[in-house]
């Protein structure tokens, strides 16, 4: 069974998830945080792995960073990953 346990700060959100493996329990995730009325932009998996978005002013997607695999920005021109192949 899967629970999603409510951040301690921030009412009505989650603030970590995890499973319950056979008497124990396993993190899927944990460490969540949100800009504030808008969407996820951290959180550390439950292998170890932090992810991290960064959002500009109006709220679109500026960076991703995925521990040490991924890293990618967003240009504000087009909103394109640089070095990706279109």
């Amino acid at each position: 069974m899967v629970e999603l346990l409510p951040d301690a700060v921030d009412v009505g959100r989650v603030g970590s998830v995890r499973l319950n493996a056979g008497g124990g329990f396993a993190p899927l995730a944990q460490n969540v945080a949100y800009k504030p009325f808008g969407p996820l932009t951290a959180m550390t998996l439950g292998n170890g792995m932090a992810e991290a978005k960064g959002f500009d002013q109006n709220y679109q997607i500026a960076s991703i960073m995925d521990g040490e695999v991924l890293r990618r920005t967003y240009t504000p021109e087009f909103r394109r990953i640089p070095g990706a192949p279109y």
